[in-house]
């Protein structure tokens, strides 16, 4: 839901501080490139600096399935990290991103130092559970208005703008660009978002989570 991706934003932000305290090496990914697959070793924490991340993993049939999508200041790789198990899924950027990569035994150190960090991760790790819980009643029957408006509400950075194009939009929901670009259409005569080349801009937030919230 909206109010409780804008709610998390602050806290997720306070974890990725504290984490990018620790040494950390940056990769910079271009749209639709890899950072990790699934089953590679699982020893490392990622924060994405800038950009989004897709959880995805592939099917029997050779499709794609979406599980999550990994905003700013957000974290990924936890599970691993803590269990020291191989990649549960893939990791693909959405849009140009910047990743820290921080070593899984100085991740573990620093949360056994430091109980709050520890709770943080774990609070992180309950939040995506719920998120893909969320995606998966919404795409058993939630209207595409409500899961458009909790996808931008999810990857908004602190200035409310989802670098996302209508085509990725698309793809992240199942849906054709058509039926996406009609809501956002309406919306923008709303004045609840601003659309701009690759970018999408929220502009009324009260409304977007009302959006989300209706039943």
């Amino acid at each position: 839901m909206a109010h409780r991706d804008l709610d998390d934003r602050s806290s997720g932000a306070e974890l990725a501080a504290r984490l990018l305290q620790l040494p950390h090496a940056v990769r910079r990914l271009a749209d639709g490139e890899y950072l990790c697959f699934e089953g590679d070793d699982g020893d490392s924490l990622y924060v994405v600096r800038a950009g989004a991340l897709v959880a995805c993993r592939d099917t029997l049939g050779g499709r794609t399935v979406v599980l999550n999508v990994i905003g700013a200041t957000q974290v990924a790789g936890e599970v691993g990290v803590f269990t020291r198990s191989p990649r549960i899924a893939s990791l693909r950027a959405l849009g140009a991103t910047h990743v820290a990569v921080v070593a899984g035994r100085d991740v573990r150190d620093l949360a056994g130092h430091d109980g709050a960090v520890l709770q943080a991760v774990a609070q992180a790790t309950m939040r995506r559970l719920d998120g893909m819980s969320d995606r998966v009643v919404a795409m058993a029957g939630t209207r595409l208005e409500q899961r458009l408006a909790a996808l931008l509400a999810e990857v908004c950075d602190a200035r409310y703008v989802a670098s996302l194009s209508q085509q990725q939009i698309a793809d992240l929901l199942a849906v054709s660009r058509e039926s996406v670009n009609r809501v956002l259409s309406v919306w923008v005569r709303r004045c609840i978002v601003e659309l701009h080349r690759g970018r999408v801009a929220i502009t009324d937030v009260a409304a977007l989570e009302e959006i989300s919230l209706a039943v």
